[in-house]
């Protein structure tokens, strides 16, 4: 009981730096334990299924997890680092390495007990209201009930519990290499500048050079994906470089203008975080990658919400296409359902198709085979009006033209046809028929999933495939162009309950909407831990330095040094600590939303902006509540 008490006492009086890593430990558990509770909700897995997002709800529980494993090392190292004197006076006083251990393992351990109970309680409390909204933003129509599962209450106890107890084990070898004498010393210990090395500077700035041309070079997925991994690491390592090695330049740049240097309090400021350097990099890295992982993600959930009406136009721009079914009755059972929800129909439009394999040579040793689906150009263009802007397609020099393939658009071929559902190519088989085609980069209409090109040929030609094939025919879809078709995604949705094989604008509109509510969703709770984390991060660094910071003002104090002085060098000193890393994530998710927009040719500039400056506003207020607190516990 003893011990207990002693790690109480010192947890109270450590009160402020505890509460910061107790709140952000329990909002941790809480999080995870929701996450972990969908999963194991019969009502909700079973629609997250079935919308194939249950995997997002386990990546972010994972995520979670892992955050705080790291969180919790980082505030349990902190601590230590800033209670070194404390605990050099209790060897001093006669205490023994394993008691100092037991009180510091007491410590944490009671901290995290404490978060433990406190985030799977306050689950429990609001895990009915969480239910609720992630039904609300599923669309359910019924209440979803209330549902504890105990295997993510153990499991949640059983991580976190973990969790904390290996920071107690592992915070027991710090303490083994902590020598009095040491930690004495180190407080009287003149601290030196650190020179600048203009090569680290010069590998910095190459490096992150380097990262953002392989982001930024042109090229689709395939190409840009093996550029992408080497290009992010050449960009962390240069930002860790650029920020010790810009600091030291920048500040001995300051410290050489004499009038700016020798100005007010700017000696004492920039001294005091030359002096820091080292240890203000490592934040200020750790903090700009952490914003970084915030506002990209962030940035894309937006920018797919608010773009989901132009993406749904461009993806699926006919109202609705239905593939028939054996029998042939399943787009009158389509028409009957728009005519009941009184949903006109400005045209409609047949697409018969035939299967074929193909094959041409583009060099005199590769041959590229593609399934395709060929098309007559006068139902093409039929089915094309349906689309608004759409021109029609005309042949020439009795050329087909292939589109949806990766070749270069403008180049021709002679493309072997291999034709029938079923048809292979090999063993010596002689193509059915050789076609001159014209590739084209023109988006093809909203096919059948196994159709990735189609082939427009001639009306003649595909008489004469229909005559040696007549049972050839592998699929007949019929597009209708809607009124409204913003209306006709639950129509839709309903007949894909029925088994119908349809498709639109208005459900893939709905998809897409539901999928930007999910992730904001998600991406809300993870925004709020990466911003706690960012936050707790400058806190327990501002901190950390408290006691020493402390005795350096009462020094200065002795000799003339005001209060307003002292908050005028804070304020530097925080200011650059807060928004040097945020300026740098911004140019880290500039060039990172560039190159995954140039995927999908969606624009990024409104929702990057906008994510930017609700970020800033909040970034900003945490700035003067932390600068506050701190000027507050300085002068205390």
């Amino acid at each position: 009981m003893t011990w207990l008490t002693l790690a109480a006492k010192n947890v109270s009086h450590q009160s402020r730096q505890y509460t910061a890593f107790f709140l952000s430990s329990a909002f941790a558990v809480w999080m995870f334990f929701l996450f972990v509770g969908i999963q194991y909700h019969p009502t909700l897995r079973a629609e997250l299924d079935r919308v194939d997002m249950m995997p997002t709800f386990g990546v972010v529980a994972s995520l979670v997890a892992i955050f705080a494993v790291l969180f919790i090392f980082y505030a349990s190292s902190a601590f230590l680092r800033a209670r070194k004197r404390e605990l050099g006076i209790f060897s001093l006083v006669g205490m023994l390495p394993r008691q100092i251990w037991a009180i510091v393992c007491l410590e944490n351990l009671l901290i995290g007990l404490t978060a433990i109970l406190t985030g799977v309680g306050g689950g429990v409390l609001t895990g009915k209201l969480f239910f609720l909204l992630v039904g609300r933003v599923l669309t359910l129509s019924e209440a979803v009930p209330f549902h504890l599962s105990m295997t993510a209450v153990v499991l949640t106890v059983l991580i976190f519990a973990g969790v904390f107890l290996l920071v107690s084990l592992l915070g027991g070898f710090t303490l083994r290499r902590l020598s009095v004498a040491e930690v004495f010393r180190s407080a009287t210990r003149p601290r030196t500048p650190p020179a600048f090395r203009w090569w680290l500077a010069a590998v910095g700035l190459t490096g992150l050079a380097a990262g953002y041309t392989l982001l930024l070079l042109p090229g689709d997925w395939t190409e840009s994906e093996p550029r992408m991994w080497p290009g992010i690491g050449l960009m962390l390592i240069a930002t860790y470089l650029l920020f010790h090695q810009g600091s030291v330049a920048a500040l001995q740049a300051l410290r050489s203008q004499q009038a700016l240097y020798y100005r007010r309090t700017s000696l004492l400021a920039i001294s005091q975080m030359l002096h820091k350097v080292r240890d203000n990099a490592k934040v200020l890295f750790m903090v700009s990658i952490l914003t970084t992982l915030v506002l990209v993600p962030l940035t894309v959930v937006v920018m797919a919400y608010t773009q989901a009406e132009a993406n749904a136009l461009r993806y699926s721009p006919i109202g609705m296409v239905v593939q028939q079914g054996p029998g042939g009755q399943d787009h009158e059972r389509a028409l009957a359902a728009l005519q009941e929800h009184g949903l006109g129909v400005e045209r409609q439009a047949l697409l018969p198709l035939r299967s074929a394999l193909t094959s041409y040579k583009t060099a005199p040793t590769h041959t590229v085979f593609y399934r395709v689906g060929v098309v007559s150009v006068s139902s093409f263009n039929q089915w094309t009006a349906l689309v608004d802007g759409q021109e029609p397609v005309t042949l020439t020099d009795g050329r087909g033209i292939l589109l949806g393939t990766d070749a270069t658009a403008g180049e021709s071929y002679d493309l072997d046809l291999f034709l029938g559902p079923e048809a292979k190519a090999g063993a010596g088989r002689p193509a059915d028929m050789r076609l001159p085609v014209l590739i084209s980069d023109r988006a093809a209409p909203q096919l059948p999933i196994r159709f990735f090109s189609l082939l427009i040929v001639d009306d003649a030609i595909l008489s004469a495939i229909d005559e040696g094939y007549e049972s050839n025919e592998d699929a007949e879809i019929r597009g209708f162009k809607l009124t409204y078709w913003k209306a006709a995604g639950p129509v839709i949705a309903a007949l894909r309950a029925e088994g119908l094989k349809v498709n639109g604008t208005g459900y893939t509109y709905q998809e897409m909407l539901l999928e930007g509510q999910t992730g904001m969703l998600v991406l809300g709770f993870v925004v709020v831990l990466f911003f706690l984390a960012t936050g707790q991060m400058l806190y327990f660094k501002l901190f950390t330095d408290l006691s020493a910071e402390r005795q350096q003002y009462q020094a200065l104090f002795r000799v003339g040094l005001r209060v307003r002085e002292v908050g005028r060098v804070i304020s530097a000193q925080t200011l650059v600590l807060f928004f040097a890393p945020l300026a740098v994530a911004l140019a880290h998710a500039w060039v990172i939303l560039s190159m995954l927009a140039r995927f999908d040719e969606m624009s990024i500039d409104a929702s990057f902006v906008a994510v930017t400056v609700a970020y800033l506003l909040m970034f900003g207020g945490y700035y003067l509540a932390a600068r506050r607190t701190y000027v507050k516990a300085l002068l205390s």
